[in-house]
């Protein structure tokens, strides 16, 4: 990434970077042991040459930064808590929003702030188990994370979109994390949650991730391996919910989580109606109990086209066996669920 004018070491928290120097000398190669600690800064990129001094970049300003908005006010993260499941439409009372932040800082403050904010808006519910009680969140904690470490390493850093935010927006049936700038590269939205697929616009910030801590902790923000939303994928259906629903465009990306709160329960069969299924029909079925997919992931998954797939999930639609989910119904790549 590009230097950034007027930055220097004094713009950037020294916890946060003795922590990465620390780790780095003790993980890496015998060059950053041998290395000055200003010189393990430059092999990642922290610093960077401008003329004949060295200068902080774009990238180590964001994860080691005191207040990197200082330079750039809009790359934050924003929350919103809307009241109905319409962005923008208010409540009988005028109530625009139950909740908003935006939450500054280098990168993995603002992570931490960010499930501190949504973990004053989420339901949860207590689970007893022997002696002890557990408390299960809406939307798992470790998902979300995932979801807004992959946001601050993939979205668009280009100067044009330094006036966008990510955008983490909680309705009443689900929750959406928004960061600026589609897909990079050949990578279709539909593999991200079933291979994994590394493919960085910023990929000295992404390096950065891996070795970057969240303050007090030595938890890293990110593990650079492409597996970011596989991981998201697995963790979703161990928690029983509904798939992700992915959607890039040109000029966004989105995740979408699905309140289990706000999904139908899934009916049993009759004895008639499963005799009267297709094997393909019984296979898709099957995928679906898995949580809600697309009918791009589904033809993936079943090895046939989107042409079929579509054919196969109209017959069970009329059957009354499938429905779109509420957050794609407009979609021209709907998300079928199990009604």
């Amino acid at each position: 990434m590009a230097v950034v004018p007027g930055a220097t070491l004094d713009d950037l928290d020294p916890d946060l970077v003795a922590a990465l120097v620390r780790r780095l000398k003790e993980t890496r190669s015998a060059v950053f042991a041998r290395a000055s600690d200003t010189d393990v800064l430059r092999f990642v990129q922290v610093l960077g040459r401008d003329r004949s001094t060295d200068a902080v970049t774009l990238a180590g300003l964001l994860t080691l930064g005191r207040y990197p908005q200082q330079f750039f006010p809009q790359l934050d993260v924003t929350f919103a808590a809307f009241p109905t499941p319409e962005p923008g439409r208010p409540m009988a009372d005028g109530t625009r929003f139950l909740d908003n932040a935006s939450l500054d800082g280098p990168i993995p403050l603002m992570i931490q702030e960010a499930l501190a904010v949504l973990r004053r808006n989420m339901t949860r519910r207590a689970v007893v188990q022997g002696i002890g009680r557990q408390d299960h969140w809406e939307y798992p904690e470790e998902v979300v994370r995932e979801l807004l470490g992959n946001a601050v390493m993939h979205r668009d850093y280009h100067p044009l979109t330094h006036g966008s935010q990510i955008r983490i927006e909680l309705y009443p049936d689900r929750l959406e994390v928004i960061s600026p700038g589609g897909l990079y590269g050949d990578v279709p939205a539909g593999a991200l949650l079933q291979e994994a697929v590394s493919s960085s616009r910023n990929a000295a910030l992404a390096k950065l991730l891996e070795d970057v801590t969240y303050p007090g902790t030595t938890e890293t923000v990110c593990e650079n391996r492409g597996t970011g939303l596989l991981a998201v994928s697995h963790l979703i259906r161990r928690a029983g919910m509904a798939q992700p629903v992915v959607t890039s465009r040109i000029t966004e990306f989105r995740v979408t989580l699905l309140s289990p709160a706000a999904a139908a329960p899934t009916q049993p069969l009759s004895s008639e109606a499963a005799q009267a299924l297709s094997g393909r029909q019984r296979q898709i079925l099957n995928l679906l109990g898995e949580g809600a997919q697309t009918t791009a992931q589904l033809a993936a998954a079943t090895g046939v086209t989107v042409t079929t797939i579509r054919r196969q999930i109209q017959n069970l639609a009329a059957a009354g066996l499938v429905a779109p989910t509420e957050a794609s119904k407009r979609s021209p790549n709907n998300a079928w669920r199990l009604r």
